[in-house]
């Protein structure tokens, strides 16, 4: 990608913020999760839920809901979803949302002003952040 050329890249460390098997399930994995609508109380609702893979032996289909205390953030500008494909999304501008998706992706957000929120998505993906930029990951096993 011609904008990494002579740039000193910083790698992203991805930080577990939840351990979901610390909720005393007998969790297989998460399979999607969506944002719910916003709960009287101001609070951000979160909706997670784990499929049995048609396996017996897993516990069932589960959802669950959580309740997120999440500071307000600056609108968004624009949504950049990628394809199913690997790709390559070199970002401009601020206070995108990207969802990447499927393939081994890049998603270059060096040169972006800023506040970009990034969801990886699955495959072997490349991030590198710019200012303020958050990664998104997706819920799956942790290292």
């Amino acid at each position: 990608m011609p904008s990494l050329k002579g740039r000193d890249i910083v790698v992203a460390e991805k930080q577990l913020l939840v351990d979901f098997n610390d909720l005393g399930t007998n969790l297989d994995d998460f399979e999607g999760l969506a944002l719910g609508p916003v709960l009287p109380d101001g609070r951000q609702s979160l909706i997670v839920v784990s499929d049995n893979d048609f396996d017996p032996a897993t516990p069932a289909t589960q959802l669950f809901a959580f309740a997120l205390d999440i500071a307000p953030a600056s609108e968004t500008k624009e949504q950049i979803f990628g394809t199913l494909e690997a790709d390559a999304l070199e970002l401009t501008g601020s206070n995108n949302l990207v969802f990447a998706g499927e393939g081994n992706d890049i998603i270059d957000a060096s040169l972006a002003d800023g506040n970009n929120r990034i969801y990886a998505g699955n495959g072997d993906d490349t991030v590198i952040l710019g200012t303020s930029d958050a990664p998104l990951e997706p819920l799956r096993d942790w290292p």
